[in-house]
């Protein structure tokens, strides 16, 4: 999967957004962030619901750049979810 680079030469956080949710349509995308990286890699941080859930959960895809000139970025890995509690 590629996409295009947006700002500070990663990622926009709604390009992720849009992937997550290719991969998990019925969920709720909380929040997107960055996370530790380079200028060729970045950890983008993914806090969401899963439909009919109150629990929040994290997950952390990694995305490289594709090669050293590009302006592009592929996943490179996707983390297991972790959960939370619900915010009160």
């Amino acid at each position: 999967m590629f996409l295009g680079l947006v700002q500070c030469g990663f990622p926009s956080d709604d390009a992720v957004k849009a992937d997550f949710l290719k991969d998990n349509p019925s969920a709720t995308v909380l929040d997107v962030g960055s996370g530790e990286g380079d200028g060729d890699t970045v950890y983008k941080h993914i806090r969401f619901k899963p439909a009919g859930s109150v629990a929040e959960r994290d997950v952390v895809w990694g995305y490289q750049r594709t090669t050293s000139d590009s302006r592009t970025f592929r996943i490179f890995t996707k983390g297991a979810p972790t959960c939370h509690a619900p915010r009160t």
